[in-house]
């Protein structure tokens, strides 16, 4: 007991009467929420990604509130190729799944399966 505490290095700062030694440093409990919680630094990197996606985001923004083609070019398009790409679509679509009527089941035929009708005299 005593060797293996001088090997793992209990006695450096803490002396005889050292507490026991732990591979790896344990808060316990939830660590991210609570009064003690854990928060990691912010570091440079995450500043950088955070940037960037920012970026991204008003980038889709712009496309999203900017139409592709403006309400006199969406004029002239001519409908057959409108009806057209309607009917591409349609023929992606799943067509809907039929489901077949339940069969009447009746109270007595669930209870002839159960042999509910003989009795003990018969055997």
């Amino acid at each position: 007991m005593r060797l293996t505490q001088v090997l793992f290095g209990v006695f450096k700062k803490k002396g005889i009467r050292g507490q026991p030694f732990r591979f790896t440093k344990h808060t316990p409990g939830k660590i991210d929420i609570g009064k003690h919680r854990i928060v990691p630094d912010v570091k440079t990197g995450h500043k950088l990604k955070m940037w960037e996606r920012l970026a991204i985001e008003e980038e889709n923004i712009l496309y999203i509130s900017n139409p592709y083609l403006t309400k006199e070019e969406d004029r002239h398009v001519p409908r057959e190729i409108v009806q057209l790409g309607c009917r591409k679509f349609e023929a992606h679509q799943r067509p809907p799944f039929k489901r077949r009527p339940l069969r009447s089941v009746y109270f007595g035929e669930i209870l002839d399966g159960l042999n509910a009708t003989r009795q003990w005299e018969n055997y």
